[in-house]
C-alpha cells in the first residue's frame, strides 16, 4: 500500500487517469464488519479491493491466490507422473507496446491455433497449460519486453527445448516476416516442488514490472493494456481449473467475502457494515443489542 501511494497513485494523476488513481488509493482504505445477530460478537470481515490490474496490492493478493489454487493441482499432477514445466516465450523488443502484444499475441495464436501441423504438436506435447502475460521496460535497450510465462502439463518426458524454439520463431516469422533468433526457456517443476514454488508464482505474478517515475510510460502502459486478456488456460488444467470454480471463486476472494461462524455463539447470520474507515465505526444506530461504538472499536 505504501508502494501504491508513493509511486503507482501520483504517476496515474499525473497521466491523467485521475478515476483510476482514485480508486487504486482507496484500495485497502475501507474496512467491513461483521456483526453477530443472536450475540452481537463483531467481527472484520475484510477490505476493500479495487481489483485494478495496475493496483500492486490487489496484484500481489492475486498472484498468491493462484499460487494456492494451483499447487495443490501441480502436486497431484506431479503423483500422477505427469511433468510440469514453465516456458518463458519471448519476442524482439518493440519501441510501441500496442504493437509488441499484437505481435505476441498473434504468435501465440499461429503456434497454438492457426498453423495446424504446429499447433497438433504443441498439444500432443503441453496436453493442459496457465499463461500469464507480462511487460516491461527491456533493461539495456529501453524498449517495450513484452513475453508470456507459461506453467505446462506434459503426459511423457520429451526433449522439448529445440522444438518450442524453432516453432515460436516460425510462428513469429509467419505473423512479421522477419526470421530472427528468439529467447525461449524452458524450466522444470521436480517433485519436491516445496523448493520450486517460486516458478509457480513466476506465472502467475503481477502484469508488469515497471518503473512509475516516466509519465508517458504510464499513459502508453494503461491505454496500451485497455481489453488485453494477461491470463488463459488450456487442456487439462483448464479443465481442473473450471471443475473447482477457481476463477470465480477468486474473484470472491478478492472481494472478501467471508463465510463466518461465531467463535461465541455458533450463529451463522450477521449484519455487514461496508463503507467504514478510521475509526468511522458508525453501527450502533444500527444493532437490536447494546454494543456501544467504543465496543466495537476495541473489538
Amino acid at each position: 500500500m505504501k508502494y501504491s501511494f508513493n509511486k503507482v497513485v501520483p504517476a496515474l494523476y499525473q497521466a491523467g487517469f485521475e478515476s483510476k488513481a482514485k480508486k487504486i488509493s482507496e484500495c485497502g482504505h475501507f474496512k467491513e464488519l461483521a456483526i453477530c445477530k443472536n450475540c452481537g460478537e463483531t467481527y472484520l470481515n475484510g477490505f476493500n479491493t479495487c481489483k485494478d490490474r495496475f493496483c500492486p496490492v490487489c496484484e500481489k493478493k492475486r498472484s498468491y491466490l493462484w499460487l494456492a489454487k494451483l499447487a495443490p493441482i501441480v502436486k497431484e499432477y506431479l503423483n500422477e507422473k505427469k511433468i510440469i514445466n514453465m516456458l518463458t516465450l519471448t519476442i524482439v523488443d518493440e519501441p510501441n507496446l500496442k504493437d509488441a502484444l499484437s505481435i505476441l499475441s498473434k504468435t501465440w495464436r499461429v503456434m497454438v491455433h492457426d498453423n495446424k501441423l504446429l499447433a497438433k504438436n504443441f498439444k500432443t506435447r503441453f496436453i493442459g497449460g496457465f499463461r500469464a502475460l507480462e511487460v516491461k521496460r527491456g533493461k539495456y535497450c529501453g524498449l517495450w519486453h513484452a513475453h508470456y510465462h507459461c506453467l505446462v502439463v506434459k503426459d511423457k518426458y520429451s526433449k522439448d527445448f529445440e522444438w518450442i524454439k524453432s516453432s515460436w520463431q516460425k510462428a513469429y516469422r509467419i505473423v512479421t516476416g522477419n526470421n530472427v533468433s528468439l529467447e525461449v526457456r524452458i524450466d522444470d517443476i521436480k517433485k519436491n516442488y516445496k523448493q520450486d514454488i517460486g516458478i509457480i508464482l513466476e506465472v502467475a505474478k503481477y502484469v508488469t514490472k515497471f518503473d512509475w517515475s516516466f509519465n508517458d510510460d504510464v499513459k502508453e502502459l494503461v491505454e496500451s493494456l485497455i481489453g488485453v486478456r494477461t491470463t488463459s488456460t488450456w487442456g487439462c488444467l483448464r479443465k481442473k481449473l473450471t471443475e473447482q470454480n477457481i476463477e470465480n471463486d477468486m474473484d470472491k476472494t478478492l472481494n472478501e467475502v467471508v463465510d463466518l461462524v461465531c467463535k461465541s455463539c455458533g450463529n451463522n447470520t450477521f449484519d455487514i457494515f461496508e463503507g467504514l474507515t478510521g475509526n468511522n465505526y458508525m453501527v450502533s444506530d444500527y444493532m437490536d443489542n447494546e454494543l456501544s461504538k467504543g465496543d466495537i472499536e476495541n473489538d
